[in-house]
């Protein structure tokens, strides 16, 4: 339907303008690119019936509110029965935007009712959706499935009394026709008064259809006044309705108000809220108190602090059915809005508690678990403790004690692991995670499969291991449109899908690992990493690419050339240059070699990436400056080391470059050697930079190097897609003029047209 893709480019636009900074940090500009992700922090694992079945995994702190009640109640021994699963399903669906009420078929329901009637004319489309002039690209839905189901049913039983060809049940369509054109609420249509002579009862319809157009139309005081009008009507069939559709008509104007702290909207509620009371109290109006009740509720969601209290133990009272989605949707959404959770209940002080980074939330976590003894608390304070506390130990000792079969084992042994590891006993942490991956690798989700091999690659013994747990497939792929980590499935748009199943089942690298391969390694174990089978093609070709950039730069040609072979073998297009590289006569043209070959590859860089990395070809340039690196100390700040916290939180190395992170099986003379090369690398300036540099140094000295016109102009190209600072505009100029003044008939001159 239109007004869905309106509403989805609505969203796409908003989060591109709130991106546009970010990427303009990286690339220069804005891009939706597939990214891996590894470990959800947002919400948990595809399908999330799994979630809601109680599969709980290793709790994320950073979990929106909904997910964590619903652990919270595993966890607290309440489960969900199947009704209650498809409700809380049903509401995770809809606010992630993977499902939407079929209102299509709302209107071709009716619409099939309408042709029914022979010789009226053919029918308008019908938006159902209001735009809202206050919210950029915003739209609410104005008719809702009601409107047309009870205009499905009002038609056919009106064509059942009078007959298809009658003029009361034309008449009766015109009017509805009008009711519904108020839904877009772009133009006012308000049907006109029936005739005198017209049977009753398609009087009393008419009367209900002018007030419901004036409710669609926004004149709510108007709408009021008719519906009140219809409800003391006795006779009216639609009387019961109309009663509580008085005190609908007032909670629309109160949600019309644009300050919902004003006295004038708490009093439009307090009104319809008597209204409800009386709807309620009238044994007559039987048929409307359910929908009173779920209104009254609406209205003291709005306007009573008690809701909070009231909802928290709605949702945790099992056989809670289909109100569960509302109950749940409206406590979270009260949830967001507590400051202070101190006199709260347990439920809402400890998703509270267990979302907050703090020190102040771990002691309250550790009281709160001392007083209770239960799960969600042990969980909090896990999550929350480093080694140094003097509670970990008893908080170990607890975790020993949670089985395998309770909801809170993933969580309880990841984090028991993790203490234990920054308490120095590695190889029981060893032994724990071998027995696990080996005993249950198939049964845990993807997400926290992922952290757990995050653990065993840290306490890696040798190259080998820490290759072998470094290899990740990611939960999903994802283009990122709505922030929300939502996976690229089968229905998206071909070329997205058909992009995600290209990295299907593929195994990249996390973050933790590029973290130890960029900063911990030095570049002679990179090569020998480069040789092992263990890990798939295209990640030993970007290590190879990386590890003999990463040579050039630091002028090791002994590393250079034995990294050549393997190089040939995995990127056949580089052998030309690879070749060239070879049979240079001494270090000096060796690495000219070698930068010409940098020029012509712009996806090649000192360093690799995680997950999927750069997405286009080794020699395409990328039109949004996702080319060869920026200066190290700040590329690897911004791209490298967005690390995963073990405790379940995102954060950026305060000081990447003045830490490595070195695995424990470097010896001493490994690490020092670590310290020196990244000396020399974080002196490298930014990629165009240093390229014209090397190109304007090499020309000057060798002018009749037949390879001189193309490296300058690629040089300057580099400016111009590459990763720039305030200096790279007087590199490219000089670039450029070398190339116009010495070599002025070159085709490659001719094609170098400005500098950047």
């Amino acid at each position: 339907m239109i007004i869905k893709t309106i509403k989805i480019l609505g969203t796409i636009v908003v989060t591109a303008l709130l991106l546009f900074y970010a990427a303009n940090l990286l690339f220069g500009c804005p891009r939706y690119i597939p990214r891996a992700v590894f470990t959800y922090s947002l919400h948990p694992d595809f399908p999330l019936k799994k979630f809601v079945q109680g599969n709980l995994g290793v709790l994320q702190p950073t979990y929106a509110r909904s997910y964590l009640v619903v652990a919270y109640r595993y966890l607290i021994g309440i489960d969900f029965d199947e009704e209650e699963q498809k409700a809380v399903l049903d509401l995770w669906e809809h606010r992630l935007g993977r499902i939407w009420d079929d209102e299509e078929e709302w209107v071709k329901d009716w619409f099939a009712v309408r042709n029914k009637v022979p010789g009226i004319d053919a029918p308008q489309e019908i938006e159902i959706y209001q735009y809202d002039t206050s919210d950029w690209f915003y739209y609410s839905l104005n008719c809702s499935e009601d409107a047309f189901r009870t205009a499905c049913r009002t038609l056919n039983e009106r064509i059942q009394k009078f007959g298809t060809n009658s003029s009361e049940v034309k008449e009766w369509v015109y009017a509805q026709d009008k009711v519904f054109a108020n839904c877009s609420g772009e133009e006012q249509t308000i049907p006109d008064n029936a005739k005198p002579n017209t049977h009753s009862l398609i009087k009393a319809d008419r009367a209900y259809q002018i007030a419901s157009a004036h409710f669609y139309a926004g004149n709510f005081d108007t709408a009021k006044k008719m519906f009140e009008r219809i409800a003391k009507d006795t006779s009216s069939p639609w009387r019961q309705i109309a009663s509580y559709l008085v005190a609908r008509t007032l909670i629309r104007k109160a949600m019309a108000m644009d300050n919902p702290d004003s006295d004038v909207y708490k009093d439009t509620l307090r009104q319809a809220e008597k209204q409800l009371k009386m709807v309620l109290n009238d044994k007559d109006l039987s048929r409307m108190h359910p929908a009173a009740e779920d209104l009254i509720g609406f209205i003291r969601f709005r306007l009573s602090p008690e809701r909070l209290q009231e909802l928290s133990e709605a949702v945790l009272k099992k056989g809670s059915g289909k109100t569960l989605r509302y109950k749940l949707g409206d406590y979270t959404i009260l949830l967001s809005r507590v400051s202070n959770k101190e006199n709260t209940d347990d439920l809402t002080d400890w998703v509270c508690t267990f979302k907050e980074k703090s020190n102040d939330a771990l002691e309250h976590s550790l009281k709160k678990w001392k007083e209770t003894q239960s799960l969600p608390w042990l969980i909090a304070s896990l999550s929350k403790i480093q080694s140094p506390h003097p509670e970990v130990l008893k908080l170990l000792q607890a975790a020993n004690q949670v089985g395998q079969e309770s909801p809170a084992y993933l969580s309880v042994k990841f984090h028991r692991i993790r203490l234990m590891m920054d308490l120095g006993e590695k190889e029981e942490c060893r032994k724990e995670l071998d027995s696990l991956l080996s005993s249950q690798k198939t049964k845990i989700l993807p997400s926290s499969l992922n952290l757990f091999l995050r653990l065993r690659t840290e306490v890696a013994c040798n190259l080998d291991e820490f290759l072998k747990y470094s290899l990740r497939i990611p939960t999903g792929i994802t283009y990122d449109y709505d922030c929300q980590e939502l996976p690229v499935e089968e229905g998206w748009v071909e070329p997205d899908l058909l992009e995600y199943k290209r990295f299907l089942g593929c195994a990249f690298l996390d973050e933790d690992s590029t973290y130890v391969i960029n900063r911990g390694m030095p570049l002679e174990l990179l090569k020998e990493a480069v040789n092992k089978e263990i890990l798939p093609r295209h990640l030993r070709q970007e290590l190879a690419l990386s590890a003999w950039v990463r040579a050039i730069l630091l002028e090791d040609e002994k590393i250079g050339k034995e990294l050549v072979p393997v190089l040939q073998n995995l990127v056949p297009s580089l052998k030309p240059y690879l070749k060239s590289y070879i049979l240079a006569k001494n270090a000096e043209s060796r690495k000219f070699a070698g930068i010409f070959a940098i020029l012509n590859f712009p996806g090649m860089r000192p360093f690799v990436n995680s997950g999927l990395g750069r997405d286009d070809s080794l020699d395409e340039i990328n039109r949004f400056h996702n080319n060869w690196w920026c200066a190290l100390s700040e590329s690897l700040r911004a791209v490298e080391f967005r690390r995963l916290n073990l405790s379940g939180y995102w954060y950026l190395s305060e000081s990447p470059t003045s830490q490595h992170n070195f695995p424990d099986f470097l010896n001493e003379r490994q690490k020092e050697k670590v310290v020196e090369e990244w000396k020399k690398l974080l002196s490298v300036d930014t990629a165009p930079n240093y390229l014209c540099s090397e190109v304007i140094k090499w020309a000057k000295k060798y002018p009749q190097d037949k390879r001189v016109p193309e490296a300058l102009h690629l040089a300057v190209m580099s400016t111009r897609y590459g990763c720039t600072n305030e200096e790279t505009s007087k590199f490219s100029k000089q670039a450029f003029l070398l190339l116009h003044k010495k070599y002025p008939k070159n085709s490659w001159t001719k094609e170098t047209k400005y500098w950047y």
